[in-house]
C-alpha cells in the first residue's frame, strides 16, 4: 500500500510539505512536471514517466534519500532559417521531478529504459 505524498515526506525526512513536485522558483530555470504511475510488480517498484520528446541520453535519474530525482532536457528541431512560422510553442524544455519512494526500496539497484516517451525506472526491493 502506497502513502499519500505527505505521509510519505514524514517518514522519510520528518518534514510535511505541501508542494512535493514544485515548480520553478522565481527567476529560475522554467520546467515541466512530467506525469508518472508508480506500482509494485514482481518484487520490485516500477515508474512509469511521460518524457515525450526527449532523447535517452538527455535524462538524468539517481536515487538520493529515498527520492528518485528524474531531470530531462528536449531540444527544439534545428531551424535553418527558410521556413515561416505562423504559431510555434515547441521550444527547447527541461522536464524535472522527484518521485519519494517507499522505505524497503534498495537504493541501489536502479535501471532504466526510454522508449516511446515512457522512461521506466525499475528499483528492486530490499530482502526482508
Amino acid at each position: 500500500m502506497f502513502l499519500t505524498k505527505n505521509d510519505l515526506l514524514k517518514e522519510v525526512d520528518g518534514s510535511e510539505k505541501k508542494n512535493v513536485t514544485g515548480f520553478s522558483p522565481l527567476g529560475g530555470e522554467i520546467y515541466r512536471t512530467p506525469r508518472f504511475d508508480m506500482k509494485e510488480h514482481q518484487g520490485k517498484y516500477v515508474v512509469c514517466m511521460e518524457i515525450p520528446g526527449s532523447k535517452k541520453d538527455a535524462i538524468e535519474t539517481k536515487i538520493e534519500n529515498y527520492r528518485l530525482l528524474v531531470n530531462a532536457k528536449v531540444l527544439a528541431e534545428k531551424d535553418d532559417n527558410t521556413t515561416k512560422y505562423f504559431h510555434r510553442e515547441r521550444h527547447i524544455s527541461s522536464y524535472k521531478h522527484d518521485v519519494i519512494l517507499p522505505k524497503d526500496a534498495d537504493t541501489q539497484s536502479l535501471k532504466n529504459e526510454y522508449r516511446n516517451g515512457l522512461l521506466i525506472v525499475t528499483i528492486d526491493k530490499k530482502k526482508p
